[in-house]
């Protein structure tokens, strides 16, 4: 029978900046709370070094994909680019996990943007929610990622590339975030292939196109601005 006493290795707080919790023990000393707000921030054992952080924000951007503008809507930002800036930023830090789920917050938001760009009518009326819940069997907003493609794919508003980019976050992130028994061995591999699906995607949607120096948006997501700058909040 095992010792119930025997000694074993432990992290001690590992959840609290020690500093907030034991004030006295850092007092005075900026320099030494600067660095363990950066220690704190960044996963343990990690590497926090300013040339890692950049090492890790190159082996993210390298992508073939790279979001040169978007809108400067507050709403439009907070939902779909602020989480993949977040996105990026966690991988600096060492956290691919947080990157991973980040880049399925943004491709959920995005995958909404795109219904509601899209004008859906029933007779020349706009689709209520009413009318999605009995068509779809719940409201557009409702369903669940995988649904949500579906139904975009279905009414040709997105194409096989970008429907691919969709699958790929989704199962990433599936596998990440549910599994108890997946291996983090590859995390750092599939969270940059998860942020560059992403960016393909707000890339499909904003659109990123530069002609005679001027940048231009989908004309179907300008559109979709302008009546968000328009809305009753939009101003508040």
């Amino acid at each position: 029978m095992p010792e119930q006493n025997q000694l074993r290795a432990i992290y001690l707080r590992p959840i609290n900046l020690v500093s907030e919790d034991l004030p006295n023990i850092l007092k005075g000393d900026e320099h030494a709370r600067d660095r363990e707000l950066l220690d704190f921030l960044v996963t343990p054992g990690v590497d926090a070094s300013s040339d890692e952080m950049l090492r890790r924000y190159r082996e993210i951007s390298t992508g073939p994909t790279q979001i040169l503008y978007a809108p400067n809507d507050e709403h439009i930002l907070e939902k779909t680019i602020w989480p993949l800036r977040h996105a990026k930023s966690s991988f600096m830090l060492g956290n691919p996990l947080g990157t991973i789920s980040l880049c399925g917050t943004s491709a959920e938001m995005f995958a909404i943007m795109m219904f509601e760009m899209s004008d859906f009518t029933i007779g020349d009326q706009p689709m209520t929610t009413t009318q999605q819940s009995r068509i779809f069997g719940r409201t557009f907003e409702k369903l669940g990622q995988d649904r949500r493609v579906e139904v975009l794919r279905a009414y040709g508003l997105v194409d096989e590339r970008t429907q691919g980019c969709f699958s790929t976050i989704r199962e990433i992130r599936n596998r990440y975030l549910h599994l108890w028994s997946v291996s983090h061995d590859k995390i750092s591999t599939d969270a940059v292939r998860c942020f560059n699906a992403a960016t393909d995607i707000a890339k499909c949607v904003i659109g990123q196109e530069v002609r005679d120096g001027i940048l231009h948006l989908h004309e179907k997501f300008a559109r979709y601005v302008d009546r968000m700058t328009k809305r009753p909040d939009a101003d508040e």
